[in-house]
């Protein structure tokens, strides 16, 4: 048997800290194999197994096989492809009709699952210590499931023609849990990981406001169950970039062997070094969790450019999505021209042309004389020519009339992606709280795209060590006018300085992170970064 794969699970608390490896066999036979990390993990790799007897249960519904190996639970790996895969698939090839066929066969799956009119007796106390509260809740939902597998996620459920398995049955509770909060975790999960609101297709409306809000509070709950109250540990997993096979983490002198055995007499080789040590050596060198991608090859350049071309975004898509919007925000973008050239300006503002969302307005702060006359003629264009510098005049415009929008920071180098102002449209409509978005960028010399800067998702103490956020960030222009603004004594720190303030101001909650590049930026040269670094420094 040969490991193919590993995903260590070391940041959820001890009892739930398991590995999952995928393993071939002699015959090319393919098993998923699950193993406790810490001795307190073997009750919950019972636990899962348990959970394969318990599900049986739901008439209609295929699980995939478990069968317990000593202190392992071992699945055979199911053919076919996820929902989650033809979802994606129909989404980039701009078929709504398919997307819409693919979430019709996810829930005739879901509505096979035998359910109760109403919670009993004893679910208050036993949902209440992994989901919180909820009394006052239960009149919202009208049906209930009991077991519960909480991840019916579209990645968890193969096709096969027209045959079904359910792959992953980690998290199954013995009490009535809501069946629409199993199906609102699917919509949460797809979005979390493609930015695509997949409620929008579907013929009804789904989930009210009030019950995003309950949900949203149940999964926090339950994100605290698993990882405990160190749950930042998750940054880990939102910036490694690579999996790494066996064969590449034990790259050093043979270690003697041990062997566990599987069902039908196979085994799994395992070195008698600890997998959590490699793995902990592993994450210490590689540079694949740095948040900026080595780019110097002109290898990595091409293969970059070819892979960015490949997320071109389809507008229809996102159109159709907008008719469930319940609101459509407006964005204030300001933009620093404070060196004369037209060539980069032009490229700005065809960048700008091209956005399918068409709720922003553009002021350009520039030094120079307006080039043209028509800035000061569209109502949505503006040219002015500051008495103070860009920081302080941003200041006094954004406190005299915009505290309803959203308010973003450019200079004329920038070029925004065609879906930059939906992507972040989207993000204000699934996240009702929002306070300040940022966004992933990409760094470009002489119009060459070359490095892409994958962003963590918000983390307080992080942002405090480095500026990973930068100015590829949308901000409430209500909460920017509570902090008075921009510090403008702050030079080349302007938006650390808002973006370490905000963090002080709201939760954590209220920030949130679209994991799409959004913005193309010229290069920073390490003078212009190291003198920021002065500038932060002498205010701390």
């Amino acid at each position: 048997m040969r490991v193919i794969y590993s995903k260590f699970n070391y940041e959820r608390l001890p009892r739930f800290q398991i590995v999952t490896k995928i393993v071939k066999s002699d015959n090319k036979d393919l098993f998923a194999v699950k193993s406790p990390l810490d001795q307190k993990a073997i009750g919950h790799i019972d636990t899962i197994y348990k959970n394969y007897v318990r599900l049986k249960k739901h008439k209609g519904i295929c699980y995939v096989m478990a069968e317990k190996s000593g202190n392992n639970v071992v699945f055979p790996m199911a053919r076919g492809r996820s929902i989650e895969e033809l979802l994606i698939q129909a989404i980039r090839q701009n078929d709504i009709d398919q997307i819409k066929v693919n979430l019709k066969r996810y829930f005739a799956i879901i509505n096979k699952i035998t359910c109760y009119q109403r919670p009993n007796k004893s679910t208050n106390d036993s949902f209440k210590s992994v989901f919180g509260d909820m009394l006052g809740r239960q009149e919202f939902f009208k049906e209930w499931i009991e077991p519960a597998n909480v991840d019916l996620t579209f990645n968890n459920i193969i096709l096969d023609g027209n045959h079904h398995k359910i792959i992953d049955y980690e998290w199954v509770f013995n009490f009535r849990i809501p069946k629409s909060y199993i199906i609102w975790r699917a919509f949460h999960h797809f979005y979390k990981r493609h930015f695509m609101d997949l409620e929008s297709f579907s013929s009804e409306r789904l989930f009210t406001q009030e019950e995003k809000e309950i949900f949203a509070d149940l999964e926090n709950h339950f994100l605290y169950y698993v990882f405990g109250p160190n749950s930042q540990t998750l940054l880990l997993n939102s910036i490694k970039k690579k999996t790494v096979t066996l064969d590449e983490l034990t790259k050093k002198p043979a270690t003697k062997q041990s062997y566990k055995e599987l069902p039908h007499g196979q085994k799994v080789e395992e070195n008698e070094t600890s997998p959590k040590k490699r793995y902990d050596e592993r994450v210490s060198k590689d540079n694949s969790l740095s948040l900026h991608v080595d780019s110097s090859s002109h290898k990595f350049k091409d293969q970059y450019r070819e892979w960015i071309s490949s997320r071109k975004t389809n507008d229809e898509i996102f159109i159709h999505e907008s008719k469930c919007w319940d609101v459509s925000p407006f964005f204030s973008i300001f933009l620093n021209y404070d060196q004369k050239e037209p060539e980069k300006l032009a490229d700005f503002l065809e960048s700008l042309s091209k956005q399918a969302y068409s709720e922003f307005s553009l002021t350009i702060i520039s030094p120079f004389k307006c080039i043209d006359p028509v800035f000061n003629e569209l109502p949505n264009l503006k040219w002015t020519n500051p008495k103070e510098n860009f920081w302080e005049t941003i200041n006094h415009l954004a406190s005299t009339s915009m505290e309803d929008a959203w308010l973003i920071f450019l200079r004329a180098a920038d070029l925004l992606r065609s879906h930059a102002l939906t992507s972040l449209a989207s993000t204000v409509n699934h996240y009702k709280h929002a306070k300040l978005i940022y966004f992933d960028h990409e760094e470009r010399s002489d119009s060459i795209k070359f490095a892409p800067v994958f962003k963590p998702d918000f983390n307080a103490d992080l942002l405090r060590s480095y500026d990973y956020i930068g100015r590829a960030f949308a901000i409430s222009g209500k909460v920017f006018n509570t902090m008075s603004g921009f510090d403008p004594r702050l030079k080349l720190a302007e938006c650390y300085d808002l973006a370490l303030r905000t963090a002080d101001t709201v939760s954590s909650s209220e920030i949130n992170h679209v994991q799409d590049i959004l913005l193309s930026i010229e290069s920073i040269t390490l003078n212009d970064d190291e003198k920021k670094l002065k500038s932060v420094a002498s205010k701390l």
